[in-house]
C-alpha cells in the first residue's frame, strides 16, 4: 500500500521496484493474510521528499533606454514545474524551468518584466520586477532676431535651434514657413512692411508638441513730416521713347499724387495730367523726380 492506497495484491514471496517520480513525502507498507484469516501489517517505510527550492531571477541590460531602443532581458527559472514571464502584467511567455534571455524590441514606455514559477506542491513563487526605464530626450527651442527693430522694407537675421526632437516647423505670423529635422541654422527675413513674429516648434520622440517664444521682428515706418512723401526710388528705368521713368513707394495710405507724364504713351509725347490716391506700398512711376515730389527733400533719403 501507498499512502493507505492498494498499489499491488499477489502471492507471497519477495521483490523489489522503484517508485514514481515523487513530489511529496510517501509512505508504503506491506500487509499480509495468514491461513486462519488474520491480517499483518508491516512497519511503514517513509520515504521523506524535500522539495526543491525555486529560484528566480531576472535582470535588464541596459535598465534605461532612450526612446525608441531596445534591452537584453536575462531570465532564470530554476525548481519549477512551470515557469511564466510576464510584461507590465500581460503574459508573455510559459514554459518549463530553465534559463535563457530576449530582446525587448523598440521601447516606448517604461516596461516592467516578472518571472514566476510553481514548485512542485503548486505554490507560486515570484521575482523581483525587471524594470526598463524609457527616457525621451529633452526639447530644447531657441529663436532670435538681430536686429530686433528695422525700419520698413528693411531686413533681419533670424538664428534658431531645435534640439532632441523628431520633427521641426519654424512658422511665420502662424503659417509654417519651414518643416525639417532637428538641428539650428539662421536665415534672412527679407524686406519687411509689418511687424512680423517667428516661432519654432518640435515634436518630441513620444509625440509631445514643444513651442519657443516668439522671435518678433517690428517694423517701424518711416517717419515724414508730410503724409504724402514717397520713398526715393534707387534706379530709373527707360520707356520706348528713351524718357527716363522713375519709381517710388508710398508710405502712408490715403493721400494724392498728380503725375504730369504718363510714361505708359510711349507712342507719344503728349503730357498727361491726373491725380491718383495712393494707399502704402502703392508703386508711382513718373519721368522725372519733380513729378513726385519736392527735390528738396532728396537729402532725406524721400522725393
Amino acid at each position: 500500500m501507498t499512502n493507505g492506497v492498494v498499489i499491488w495484491t499477489g502471492s507471497p514471496g519477495g521483490s523489489a521496484f522503484g517508485t514514481n517520480a515523487l513530489s511529496t513525502t510517501t509512505t508504503y507498507t506491506i500487509t499480509g493474510t495468514d491461513s486462519a484469516g488474520v491480517v499483518h501489517t508491516t512497519a511503514p517505510a517513509v520515504i521523506t521528499v524535500t522539495p526543491v527550492p525555486v529560484t528566480l531571477s531576472i535582470s535588464p541590460s541596459p535598465a534605461s533606454v532612450t526612446y525608441g531602443q531596445a534591452s537584453v532581458v536575462t531570465w532564470s527559472c530554476k525548481g519549477a514545474s512551470t515557469c511564466t514571464i510576464t510584461k507590465n502584467g500581460a503574459v508573455m511567455w510559459t514554459g518549463s524551468a530553465g534559463g535563457s534571455a530576449f530582446t525587448t524590441g523598440p521601447l516606448s514606455t517604461t516596461t516592467s518584466y516578472i518571472v514566476s514559477g510553481k514548485d512542485m506542491a503548486g505554490v507560486l513563487h515570484t521575482s523581483n520586477p525587471a524594470v526598463v526605464t524609457v527616457v525621451v530626450p529633452t526639447v530644447t527651442l531657441s529663436i532670435s532676431a538681430s536686429p530686433t527693430t528695422i525700419s520698413t522694407r528693411q531686413s533681419s537675421v533670424v538664428t534658431w535651434s531645435c534640439q532632441g526632437a523628431s520633427t521641426c516647423t519654424i512658422t511665420k505670423n502662424g503659417g509654417t514657413m519651414w518643416t525639417g529635422s532637428a538641428g539650428g541654422s539662421a536665415f534672412s527675413t527679407g524686406a519687411l512692411s509689418t511687424t512680423t513674429t517667428y516661432v519654432i516648434s518640435g515634436v518630441d520622440l513620444a509625440g509631445g508638441l514643444h513651442a519657443s517664444a516668439p522671435a518678433t521682428v517690428t517694423v517701424t515706418p518711416v517717419s515724414t513730416s508730410t503724409a504724402g512723401y514717397l520713398l526715393r526710388n534707387i534706379y530709373s528705368t527707360y520707356p520706348e521713347n528713351g524718357t527716363n521713368t522713375y519709381e517710388a513707394s508710398a508710405i502712408q495710405a490715403g493721400f494724392s499724387s498728380a503725375l504730369g507724364y504718363d510714361y505708359l504713351s510711349s507712342n507719344t509725347t503728349s503730357i498727361y495730367t491726373y491725380t491718383v490716391t495712393l494707399k502704402k506700398g502703392d508703386i508711382v512711376r513718373a519721368s522725372s523726380q519733380s513729378e513726385i515730389s519736392d527735390e528738396s527733400d532728396y537729402s532725406n533719403g524721400i522725393i
